[in-house]
């Protein structure tokens, strides 16, 4: 589908999709201190965005700090761990 919001048991998430972009919504990252979330997008040429909870950021490698995100172009992976408060951090993001 077009967009998905991340559940309790999920924990690796694979797009499939065409719609541009799909997008999944987080979790609060309050609520899920040390939770791993790893995106693949198997899309030959769909795009994932992946958007934040609430007032969440989501901080790269790089430091800067973003709401919502669309790095994951077809092909790629990202991997987000939450820091227990109110940030998801991208410890990974390949392709």
């Amino acid at each position: 589908g077009s967009s998905h919001t991340i559940a309790a048991t999920d924990c690796i998430i694979i797009c499939n999709s065409s719609s541009a972009p799909s997008t999944i919504t987080l979790p609060a990252a309050g609520s899920h201190l040390g939770r791993v979330l790893i995106f693949k997008n198997i899309h030959a040429s769909g795009a994932i965005a992946i958007s934040r909870a609430g007032s969440d950021t989501i901080e790269f490698n790089s430091g800067a700090t973003a709401q919502t995100v669309a790095p994951c172009a077809a092909g790629q992976s990202l991997t987000l761990i939450s820091d227990g408060s109110a940030k998801w951090i991208c410890t990974a993001q390949i392709g």
